[in-house]
């Protein structure tokens, strides 16, 4: 079976030479609402291997470019690179629905060391209107076989996500004007097999409206998958 589709969608690797996937990449990562002012330091690191980036598309129900968001757009499988390993790119159009990351290294320094045979999964996202369409499970059910198979090799996965019952949550989901997740993510991974083994209490910062500077408590999850 290929590694890289699955019934419902498969992996496109980002092509950090071409414009047009660098301004998708950014409008994503704005809907998103993290690291946007990221994505030019990720062109070298999907260079070498150190991230591997893969854009979801869905199979059998492509999502339609729209003209009222920049964050979807049609774009051309041109990536010559995948892991550092060459791949001959199928030159094919598609829209995609979001975008996924295998990393060598966390994101943020001292909080775990590169470890041989581990990657993090980082930089999940999936448009809104393809949330709660089975899309996010089969891009994770996807990038776990990926991540086993060459070039990548993988024994462990690795990731981080906001913690369930972080101290202050709702009043900071008040301060932001937002609702409570339909779905803990945190169980969401716990369903997956993936288990808590570090808690960081103010790993990620936001500041309201009013200036107020609001941290959110993170989770370090792993599961052996090899």
């Amino acid at each position: 079976m290929d590694s890289t589709k699955s019934p419902l969608v498969h992996l496109i690797p980002w092509d950090p030479e071409s414009p047009s996937h660098i301004a998708l990449m950014t409008a994503q990562r704005v809907a998103c609402g993290w690291k946007s002012e990221k994505v030019e330091s990720w062109r070298e690191e999907q260079r070498t291997g150190d991230m591997n980036l893969q854009w979801i598309v869905p199979t059998t129900t492509p999502v339609l470019p729209s003209t009222s968001s920049s964050a979807s757009a049609s774009l051309t499988d041109t990536a010559p690179t995948f892991g550092a390993a060459p791949r001959t790119p199928t030159l094919t159009p598609f829209v995609p629905a979001g975008h996924i990351a295998l990393t060598r290294t966390y994101e943020t320094p001292g909080h775990m060391p590169p470890t041989p045979h581990l990657y993090f999964i980082s930089n999940f996202f999936i448009s809104p209107a393809q949330q709660s369409s089975g899309l996010g499970r089969a891009a994770m059910d996807l990038i776990e076989t990926l991540a086993t198979s060459p070039p990548l090799n993988a024994r462990t996965l690795a990731l981080s996500t906001a913690v369930d019952d972080g101290e202050g949550r709702e009043e900071k989901l008040a301060a932001f004007g937002r609702e409570a997740p339909r779905v803990s993510t945190q169980r969401w991974y716990e369903r997956r097999g993936y288990v808590p083994f570090k808690r960081v209490r103010e790993m990620w910062w936001e500041t309201d409206g009013k200036g107020r500077e609001w941290p959110t408590e993170a989770v370090f999850m792993r599961k052996d998958i090899k």
